[in-house]
């Protein structure tokens, strides 16, 4: 994965965020009821504006259900994601299609 900040663009593959997935849904109690549960509950907030953050992660894993079988390297494909400040939508042309 790489983050440009000019851009604010991050570059990821199919199978590092199905790996990403996976480690959450492994990790999902401690993510939750430890210390940086505050830190998840901020940054969750930020994109639910929900005050719950614990809640809303277990809710965002539920409906994404478990994490997809890695892909082959010849079918693996990276993704570019435009980052936006909370609140904002795209900019105009912002998208690469």
């Amino acid at each position: 994965m790489a983050l440009s900040r000019k851009d604010f663009l991050i570059h990821i593959t199919l199978n590092e965020l199905y790996n990403t997935h996976s480690l959450i849904l492994q990790h999902i109690e401690a993510l939750v009821s430890s210390r940086c549960s505050q830190d998840l509950a901020r940054f969750t907030y930020s994109l639910s504006q929900s005050p719950n953050g614990e809640q809303h992660l277990r809710i965002l894993t539920d409906e994404l259900g478990p994490a997809p079988a890695q892909l082959p390297r010849k079918e693996n494909r990276t993704l570019e994601l435009q980052l936006h400040p909370s609140g904002q939508g795209p900019r105009e042309g912002g998208t690469k299609e």
